[in-house]
């Protein structure tokens, strides 16, 4: 039996010919069993990205009852069964956190993967995530910082005592669990929409408690989870995390989106070129995207900063990221302030937001930490939370 070996390598965000078969079984546009052989005729070098990985949960469910016993699905099981152990255990810690945010007074909203399975897939081993993301509101920080540090939870750099208005161009802390569960309390939108204060207010407003797992939970509303999805998949990524597009297929066409509203918040946040691209290709994989939508989106000109930020996104990093590239464009772009004023305060902002460091003096140690990750992350073919691993197939 041959070996394949979990790689990072080949990253991106648009979705292979052979990662196009397996969107397709997951969306059920492809017969799954005749698309999963064919993918496994086409892996030649017994190397599979992690983003390709991600997407075998999906195809369980898809499978005829004669692959169920056939050992060239085998994979499939087994990362099923894997996502289902790491699934429960992300959801106690999910438990644990909202219920000691509410503790505080905290309202706290499920987002990412975590809102995707608790309202579009309803199960957790069908759509694997691996950390847990909650947003919460900017005034309630503070007291978020407070239960953190009470809580014991960790971080991989100090945070400040306060929360003063200069966080307010990042958009997440990350801490880290007594059981080493990852968690991102997120006070912002990401990306294009992290300055976008009419947005995040759209998006407080369109909270809606659901229930599912025996308990109840708030998460977006389905106009807010695909626009989450689609600014978060399209950008470089060293996993070629292509399940994005699996999302936004199944966001679609559980419905109740709000399209105005969505060619809205892409016009003010100046991603239409994006957007529609994106939309597009969930069009094709089998969702349900009004084509008055694509029209709108289509017509809106975009500027030639706005394309020039959107292929620097989409585009391989390489060592230094998106530090020199797309992260200035967006600032330039959407940060509030006239020009003169942003050129003024840029240099502040690089060094808080897009190098974390907190003063001058804290500068040198930041760089070699950064770098220092990066160039091992980089030396290696294997991505780091699946260094050396091998899986028979």
């Amino acid at each position: 039996m041959n070996l394949y070996r979990v790689i990072s390598s080949g990253g991106g965000c648009w979705p292979t010919e052979r990662q196009h078969l397996l969107i397709g079984a997951a969306t059920g546009r492809l017969d799954a069993d005749h698309a999963w052989l064919d993918y496994l005729d086409r892996i030649r070098d017994g190397k599979v990205n992690e983003g390709e990985v991600r997407l075998f949960p999906l195809l369980d469910e898809k499978l005829s009852p004669q692959a169920r016993d056939d050992p060239r699905f085998a994979p499939i099981r087994r990362e099923k069964f894997r996502t289902i152990a790491r699934g429960a255990r992300l959801l106690r810690a999910a438990i644990t956190v909202r219920d000691a945010l509410a503790a505080v007074g905290v309202e706290c909203v499920m987002i990412k993967g975590f809102a995707l399975s608790a309202t579009v897939y309803r199960a957790y081993w069908q759509r694997p995530f691996s950390d847990i993301d909650v947003m919460v509101r900017p005034e309630c920080i503070e007291k978020v910082m407070g239960l953190a540090r009470d809580s014991g939870w960790r971080s991989s750099r100090e945070y400040p005592s306060s929360f003063t208005a200069s966080e307010r161009y990042r958009h997440a802390y990350a801490y880290i669990l007594q059981d080493n569960t990852e968690i991102d309390i997120h006070w912002s939108l990401r990306g294009a929409f992290l300055w976008d204060d009419r947005s995040l207010a759209r998006f407080w407003g369109d909270v809606a408690a659901t229930n599912w797992d025996g308990s109840t939970w708030l998460v977006p509303s389905a106009t807010w989870i695909l626009i989450d999805t689609i600014e978060h998949g399209l950008r470089w990524n060293e996993v070629h995390s292509v399940r994005w597009v699996v999302d936004g297929v199944r966001v679609s066409l559980s419905g109740g989106i709000n399209w105005d509203q969505l060619v809205e918040c892409a016009t003010a946040a100046r991603r239409t070129l994006a957007f529609h691209k994106a939309l597009c290709l969930i069009r094709d994989c089998g969702g349900r995207v009004p084509a008055g939508t694509l029209d709108r989106l289509l017509a809106i000109r975009s500027s030639l900063a706005e394309r020039a930020e959107c292929r620097a996104r989409e585009a391989k990093t390489g060592f230094f990221g998106d530090y020199l590239t797309a992260a200035p464009l967006n600032y330039f772009l959407r940060a509030p302030g006239r020009r003169p004023a942003k050129t003024i305060l840029f240099p502040r902002y690089y060094l808080r937001v897009i190098l974390g460091c907190d003063d001058l003096a804290s500068l040198p140690a930041r760089m070699v930490r950064k770098f220092g990750r990066r160039r091992r992350e980089l030396s290696s073919a294997v991505l780091i939370d699946a260094t050396n691993r091998s899986r028979p197939i």
